[in-house]
């Protein structure tokens, strides 16, 4: 949600007919940088998640039994 809120943020900084704001449009451009790069984390590592969860499950089960 935050990487596409970056999104618009940049776009409409460069919109702006008074002229860019360079440092406003830097940061929103870094702001883009890093909330992409967890929103690709999230992504690449669900399925990994995914898999030690049900692991620590069934070994929880067994431990229990």
């Amino acid at each position: 949600m935050n990487t596409l809120g970056s999104i618009a943020r940049i776009f409409t900084t460069m919109a702006d007919k008074q002229g860019t704001d360079t440092s406003a449009l830097l940061i929103y451009c870094l702001s883009f940088a890093l909330n992409g790069t967890m929103a690709l984390q999230v992504i690449a590592y669900k399925t990994n998640t995914a898999r030690v969860l049900a692991a620590n499950k069934t070994s929880r089960a067994k431990k229990a039994a």
